[in-house]
């Protein structure tokens, strides 16, 4: 929220989940922002045996979505309320993209999410099932976070036709996802347009001219 609202200026929508508003398939209960505890993560954190933090790499994309610098900058001021010392690596997108092609190789990246047909099995398929080269899957997964029920719940998925039956695939998928916290998703920036009134235009969902 504070991303929104401060880096952003509001002109995105926090998202609590692999899923945005308008996507078929969205669900409105998994859709929930976890709150910011500091004091709670610094005893999470202490529990796992790291009560004085560490050092991560956050690798961000220079240029490919708005605000990106600051957005990063951000992220590493809230970590380091947790003692998470990250080290921001900014990257045009060409030479991001090539990092994340040839296997990430920082601990946290900023990246979009999003499958092309605008059904959120699309997302499923392409960027939260296992990684498997031979099948086709997992092609965006770049954190490469792999789950066997949710695997086997998007195939299911994949099959079914009815909707009732798919929307329950959908929450059930999402849950689980958010659960295991396949990423930590932060919001979904808002199309912003301009043109005169005497030029007709419809804007691209996916953000291209």
């Amino acid at each position: 929220p504070l991303i929104v609202s401060r880096v952003l200026q509001n002109h995105a929508a926090v998202v609590g989940a692999a899923e945005a508003r308008g996507l078929y398939g969205y669900q409105p209960a998994p859709d929930t922002h976890w709150l910011y505890n500091p004091q709670e993560a610094r005893k999470l954190l202490a529990l796992a045996g790291y009560p004085e933090g560490f050092i991560v790499e956050l690798a961000c994309p220079v240029g490919h979505y708005p605000n990106t610098e600051e957005v990063c900058r951000a992220i590493a001021g809230m970590l380091a309320h947790v003692k998470i010392r990250a080290r921001i690596h900014n990257m045009p997108w060409p030479v991001y993209a090539m990092m994340l092609m040839n296997g990430a190789s920082s601990s946290l990246h900023l990246i979009g999410v999003l499958g092309n047909s605008g059904d959120l099995q699309d997302t499923f398929h392409t960027a939260l099932v296992s990684v498997d080269k031979e099948k086709g899957n997992g092609a965006t997964n770049w954190g490469h976070w792999s789950n066997p029920e949710f695997d086997a719940l998007t195939e299911e998925l994949m099959r079914t036709f009815d909707a009732s039956k798919r929307n329950d695939l959908y929450e059930k998928l999402l849950f689980i996802a958010k659960n295991d916290v396949s990423a930590v998703y932060l919001y979904q920036p808002y199309l912003i347009w301009a043109a005169r009134e005497d030029i007709p235009i419809r804007a691209r969902a996916d953000g291209y001219i």
